[in-house]
């Protein structure tokens, strides 16, 4: 017990690839901090997305009161009224999504050598002080992009943008013609 961190240490200087297990708390305190930052990020991405919907259709619909009157005089249902605005939220998400996803590729990979950078002489540096870190880390891996996780977040993306939707666009139904006209 007091020498072990001297037993581990020969062992793979001999050439065996060993962990002392103890470290591997560590390793796992990292993890669970990892995904706990992985989660906040996710519901910040949820609440940001659930916000600049909920605002950008309310704008629309305020802005655009005398055009939902005469809509309606002209005989347009509200049904079509509301489809309309969840069509437009729905454009303007997919506008957003497709630079956004796309500006994100080009980072990550633009990036990667530089989040490399930092993980070795931060992360690495700071657990080699500890510990006996045998696998090293390869820059490919800060410029992967997860389909899966792509596709989770498209759909929810999805789902968020026409429920959330539905809020301004069943407001923009209920107008009625004649004050959305007198009003303006």
């Amino acid at each position: 017990v007091e020498n072990r961190a001297a037993v581990v240490a020969a062992l793979n200087n001999a050439g065996y690839s060993y962990q002392d297990f103890s470290d591997l708390e560590v390793f796992g305190t990292i993890d669970s901090n990892l995904q706990t930052l992985s989660t906040g990020l996710s519901v910040a991405f949820i609440v940001i997305g659930i916000g600049v919907i909920i605002l950008t259709m309310s704008k629309f619909v305020s802005d655009s009161k005398k055009e939902i009157g005469i809509f309606r005089a002209m005989g347009m249902t509200k049904g079509t009224i509301r489809f309309m605005f969840i069509s437009q939220a729905g454009l303007y998400t997919l506008v957003g999504y497709l630079i956004g996803v796309g500006l994100g590729v080009v980072l990550s990979i633009v990036l990667a050598p530089a989040m490399f950078g930092w993980f070795e002489s931060s992360v690495l540096s700071a657990l080699g002080e500890g510990f006996e870190v045998v696998q090293s880390v390869d820059v490919a891996i800060f410029s992967q992009i997860s389909v899966i996780t792509l596709a989770i977040y498209s759909v929810l993306l999805l789902l968020i943008t026409f429920l959330i939707s539905l809020i301004p666009a069943s407001h923009a139904a209920s107008i009625s013609p004649v004050e959305a006209i007198k009003g303006e």
